[in-house]
């Protein structure tokens, strides 16, 4: 019983690491194309800002549970 307790304790700590990972990275790759976007169409700053703050907010949408 022991054993099994502790087998899913691990499992459980190992899947919301996993999970909490892939949380950091969506707000890098988002920026990363964003970037490439602004590269490619050629915007201004202020399109690029204003692309920055949309995409960041389509990819965090839990952002507001997390807090």
């Amino acid at each position: 019983m022991k054993r099994l307790v502790l087998t899913l304790a691990v499992a459980l700590v190992t899947a919301l690491s996993a999970s909490a990972q892939r949380l950091a990275n969506i707000q890098v790759e988002a920026r990363f194309i964003t970037d490439k976007m602004v590269l490619e169409l050629g915007l201004s700053n202020v399109q690029r800002n204003t692309s920055c703050s949309s995409t960041s907010a389509i990819s965090m949408p839990s952002t507001a549970i997390a807090t």
